[in-house]
């Protein structure tokens, strides 16, 4: 093997070790914003949506509970989902097998929507003062629509 084909290998393969490396930091830096971050949501006229990873919007018209609890069903595992500290985003398997949407940022005041197709979302602010304070412009804004 001559010498400038080994060199040619040897800058391959730098180069792609240096892609992945370069990859992977602007993955973690995407994960980790979104893990110091806060609940982004919008409380619309017909809907509430839910921004950054994961995001999605909920019809109210969808919606067939909203409650305010103190606490998560145990976690079996993450389905697709992303946990770090106290912020659980995405998709998780509960101990008694149902799925769930996280987009929670606290350990202790949670809003849970479920849908009438049987979906569970679960969300919350860092402060659970401002989690309350969600809870009961959603409750409003569901109450009006009646």
């Amino acid at each position: 093997m001559s010498i400038s084909r080994c060199m040619k290998g040897n800058r391959f393969l730098v180069f792609t070790i240096s892609v992945c490396f370069v990859l992977s930091i602007a993955g973690f830096s995407v994960v980790a914003c979104q893990a110091s971050g806060d609940l982004d949501l919008s409380i619309n006229r017909d809907n509430i949506s839910i921004h950054g990873i994961y995001g999605r919007a909920i019809n109210y018209s969808d919606i067939k509970d909203v409650s305010l609890n103190t606490s998560l069903p145990e976690i079996k595992f993450r389905s697709n989902g992303f946990a770090a500290g106290r912020t659980r985003l995405g998709n998780f398997i509960t101990k008694d097998d149902r799925h769930i949407v996280l987009f929670t940022y606290s350990d202790t005041c949670f809003i849970q929507i479920t849908t009438l197709s049987g979906d569970t979302f679960y969300l919350s602010r860092k402060q659970p003062d401002e989690t309350t304070a969600t809870f009961r412009t959603l409750k409003r804004m569901l109450s009006s629509r009646l």
